[in-house]
């Protein structure tokens, strides 16, 4: 799990989520949070993909964010089956991780095969 998530004001236009966040940062999904650190749910590349090009600069992240549901969220006390079952469920690679209504971090499939990686690595 990736610590100190980049996370997105509600607030913030679809194209400046475009141009400060995904071509920036090169993330497919990112939280929505608001100014009481309270995760509101996350955008990803098919939300931003739905909005017309000429509707970026009206359209704010909190308009078209995807509420959380267990679709996109697993609780951090989950163990990393847990998370990957989930993810295979749902067809989607990446995961919010919360601890109640707050983010705890994101995990990635990618990061889930590094660490199954050096799981067989260091362990006969």
């Amino acid at each position: 799990m990736k610590k100190d998530p980049l996370t997105v004001p509600p607030s913030t236009t679809v194209e400046a989520l475009v141009e400060d966040f995904i071509y920036r940062h090169q993330f497919k999904m990112l939280p929505v949070v608001d100014e009481g650190d309270r995760l509101r749910g996350c955008i990803t590349m098919k939300q931003v993909k739905g909005i017309p090009k000429e509707k970026w600069q009206s359209t704010t992240a909190g308009e078209i964010a995807v509420g959380c549901s267990s679709d996109n969220t697993v609780d951090s006390k989950a163990d990393t089956m847990e998370a990957l079952a989930q993810m295979t469920r749902t067809g989607s690679s990446r995961l919010m991780v919360t601890e109640g209504n707050r983010l705890a971090g994101i995990i990635s499939l990618k990061d889930m095969m590094k660490f199954f990686e050096l799981k067989v690595e260091l362990e006969p």
